[in-house]
């Protein structure tokens, strides 16, 4: 494990040669990046205040560590007072390279949460989830048994490519809020090519966001070129700036 300057932890990944998060603070960068830009809060507060009980759907290319799921999950507990028969938030994460659940245990993310139980709920989920047995004609995505209320979960186990609302034939929206933190393009460039990003933005709810730590004038570009209205804000400690994206439908500033 490496320290961060917030005090959190990070890993290298021997397979990219770059570290998961940011040296400059993970939890910080996370919250910045993820949560802040993507107004989950308001986006969370707006679902229930609407008629429907739909959840929000929340879409991450790179579970990596869990960071940003728990970070995610940590806000939505906030909304879960009442009845409903439908989850606030529903988060989807595809991974390629699982980590062992030993060692995201060990990364102690729990004490950066309000909630430090969703931790141990989300780790003992994963343990659960090592333990089945899995067929080849199984879908790789795998329903995370949370047992937390109003609150849900699922794996993607596999290539971001191969994730079916992605690997569709027309790409439907689906999702409100999507999370872009593969490993960079320069390492981990199939996470960031110009037709994937256009399926990312296909898949966009009307009004959805999609938030991402890069800048590169690659990614801007081709995100541009997918009709999302992008803007560049400033970035967490240690980086000038980072992109959002937003279904250029209903764009909306801040």
């Amino acid at each position: 494990m490496l320290p961060t300057a917030d005090g959190s932890l990070t890993l290298e990944s021997a397979r990219y040669g770059e570290t998961y998060h940011s040296r400059h603070g993970a939890v910080q960068e996370a919250r910045h990046v993820f949560i802040e830009a993507s107004d989950l809060r308001a986006r969370l507060a707006a679902r229930l205040e609407s008629p429907s009980e739909r959840p929000l759907e929340l879409l991450e290319i790179g579970f990596g560590m869990g960071l940003n799921c728990l970070l995610a999950l940590d806000t939505a507990v906030a909304f879960t007072a009442g009845e409903r028969s439908q989850p606030v938030i529903d988060y989807t994460g595809i991974e390629h390279a699982m980590l062992p659940v030993e060692t995201l245990r060990a990364a102690g993310y729990a004490q950066h949460l309000r909630h430090p139980e969703l931790a141990t709920a989300l780790h003992d989920a994963l343990d659960a989830l090592a333990k089945k047995p899995v067929t080849r004609e199984q879908d790789d995505t795998r329903i995370l048994p949370l047992h937390l209320p109003h609150l849900a979960a699922r794996l993607h186990l596999g290539n971001a490519l191969s994730f079916p609302p992605l690997a569709a034939t027309r790409p439907q929206p689906g999702y409100d809020i999507i999370f872009l933190d593969a490993f960079s393009p320069a390492n981990n460039p199939e996470c960031w090519s110009e037709g994937f990003l256009a399926r990312l933005a296909a898949v966009l709810q009307p009004g959805g966001v999609l938030c991402t730590y890069s800048a590169r004038g690659s990614v801007r570009r081709a995100l541009e070129n997918a009709e999302l209205t992008v803007e560049k804000l400033p970035g967490p400690p240690g980086k000038r700036e980072m992109l959002r994206a937003m279904s250029a439908s209903t764009a909306q500033s801040d």
